[in-house]
């Protein structure tokens, strides 16, 4: 029963570990600038 916890605890932190790599990702925030036609990026 030991060996069992500890695969899946060992299975949960794996798969935690991945999700958070996947799931991370940078906001590159620009700038919007505005003229006589609008706002533009």
């Amino acid at each position: 029963m030991r060996k069992s916890l500890k695969k899946n605890t060992l299975r949960i932190l794996s798969t935690a570990a991945v999700m958070a790599m996947l799931t991370n990702t940078t906001a590159y925030a620009g700038q919007w600038k505005s003229d006589n036609h609008g706002w533009w990026y």
